[in-house]
């Protein structure tokens, strides 16, 4: 189904503790659809994009003047939110996505993960085979986080990654991170997807 979508920059302070306070620039994206096709008569088009764009400068507007706890309420308040007020006027919320500066990505879509929301943390890994070419490889990580996960999803990434700091090559690099791939964790979350760039050619590997 076509989906218009819409982006924002948003400011996010994250507050777990009193002496714990980080900041977070994240695009907002998110995508609407509306099921009927029919064309909106003020716009011309099926999703009346001036009302979309109302409604996430409220929300960016609500989202920056308070501190959060962490990122898995701020992700269900705004796909709450954007749900409610695109059924207020028979348009469906189908895709959110809030891509940080620094490589974390948090993303739902409607059609394939109607309540885990996918996080995305960016790993570095420096890749010295013995008589080869130096590679910087940037290995994504998508975890399909259960509702109730409370475990740290970014410090089981580097555990994958810390598994790999010795591998002879690329082809062995491969060979160990394809075993994470389908890896489930005891609170439901699950190790969904995983990307391979090599930083100076510029090749993305899916696995």
């Amino acid at each position: 189904m076509l989906q218009f979508v819409r982006e924002i920059p948003i400011r996010i302070i994250l507050q777990k503790t009193p002496s714990s306070r980080r900041g977070f620039l994240f695009h907002l994206a998110a995508g609407f659809a509306r099921q009927d096709g029919k064309i909106d008569p003020l716009s011309g088009m099926s999703v009346n994009l001036m009302l979309v764009d109302g409604w996430l400068a409220e929300l960016k507007t609500a989202a920056e003047q308070k501190d959060w706890s962490n990122l898995h309420d701020l992700v269900n308040s705004f796909r709450a939110e954007l749900i409610a007020k695109a059924a207020s006027c028979d348009v469906q919320l189908h895709s959110l996505v809030l891509r940080e500066e620094r490589g974390l990505c948090l993303s739902w879509n409607l059609s394939d993960a109607p309540t885990g929301v996918r996080w995305t943390y960016a790993h570095y890994l420096e890749l010295l085979p013995v008589g080869g070419e130096f590679e910087l490889v940037r290995v994504g990580l998508t975890w399909l986080r259960a509702e109730s996960c409370d475990i740290d999803l970014q410090h089981e990434g580097f555990k994958i990654m810390k598994s790999l700091q010795n591998a002879s090559g690329l082809e062995d690099l491969l060979s160990k991170i394809g075993l994470s791939k389908g890896h489930l964790l005891e609170s439901g979350s699950l190790l969904q997807d995983i990307q391979v760039r090599l930083s100076s050619q510029d090749i993305l590997l899916t696995l």
